[in-house]
């Protein structure tokens, strides 16, 4: 009987794994850093994944960008760069974000572009050219095409090495888990609590 209660219970897990939509919004799919005289040029290739449209005020945001120069940033049309030590999230998402280093906060102001397309390259100069991917750095807000809800999401990035704390960018607060996440959490305590219930019951007499 234990047997074919934790099948049941890992069939259940696994849909619940795979059942919430694969929503992404706005993805740096490519980083590079190269020396541009006697700074450092970072650059981000960002995608605009499927099911998703990019409307006017749009954003991203890379949290935690140290020393940046902002004469220096470079982006396609219809953008327009904000710098600040804190902002830039969408709501229900957060990121490890530091009070005392700048964020990169990208807005769109062109007219509606919907995914999967590359939207170019983004680009800006730093004086700090170590660099490492952080997690939870990076974070963007669109709206789905399915029913034009905002969809927001939250990523690793790569960024001026000088922020690397616990949460990639200042010891802010975990990522916000994912719905199925959530349901993950909530079933498996009372998976466990039957589990414990039914090893205790004694053997049926035969």
């Amino acid at each position: 009987m234990i047997s074919r209660f934790w099948k049941l219970a890992f069939l259940a897990i696994s849909y619940i794994a795979t059942a919430a939509p694969a929503w992404a919004g706005l993805l740096p799919v490519s980083a590079t850093v190269a020396p541009d005289g006697s700074n450092y040029r970072y650059t981000y290739g960002i995608v605009l994944t499927s099911d998703t449209k990019l409307q006017s005020g749009d954003y991203f945001t890379i949290f935690d960008f140290a020393n940046p120069i902002a004469s220096s940033a470079v982006m396609p049309t219809g953008w327009t760069l904000s710098t600040a030590p804190l902002g830039g999230n969408p709501n229900g998402i957060v990121p490890g974000d530091s009070a005392t280093i700048p964020n990169l906060t990208y807005t769109y102001h062109g007219p509606t572009v919907a995914g999967e397309v590359g939207l170019g390259n983004f680009s800006i100069d730093t004086n700090i050219g170590a660099s490492s991917t952080q997690p939870y750095s990076f974070a963007s807000i669109t709206q789905r095409s399915i029913d034009g809800a905002n969809d927001s999401n939250i990523t690793s990035a790569l960024v001026p090495n000088d922020t690397v704390t616990v949460q990639g960018g200042g010891g802010g607060t975990p990522v916000v888990p994912e719905p199925s996440t959530l349901l993950l959490m909530g079933i498996v305590p009372p998976i466990a609590a039957l589990f414990r219930r039914f090893r205790g019951r004694p053997a049926a007499a035969v």
